[in-house]
């Protein structure tokens, strides 16, 4: 049996998945702060992306070590994701 199948959340599951895909992981940690930077735009009805709010949600995500990505966003946008 596949040790990701022992695991019933999400959370466990993307954990064991990272854990066995180094590069994946790369890639999310990589994806965080232009997702960040994105909510951070609309919420703010910015015109565009740029360069100025990716660096500030790269600043922000290193500053509050960031563990759970859904509650940065929760404490973030003021409201409920999921």
């Amino acid at each position: 049996m596949e040790l990701a199948t022992r695991f019933n959340t999400v959370a466990a599951q993307v954990s064991v998945w990272t854990t066995q895909n180094p590069l994946a992981t790369r890639l999310i940690l990589a994806a965080v702060p232009v997702v960040v930077a994105v909510v951070t735009a609309l919420a703010t009805q910015q015109p565009c992306l740029s360069m100025a709010l990716l660096e500030q949600a790269w600043r922000d995500i290193k500053r509050a070590k960031v563990v759970n990505f859904l509650d940065y966003l929760r404490a973030q946008t003021g409201g409920s994701h999921g």
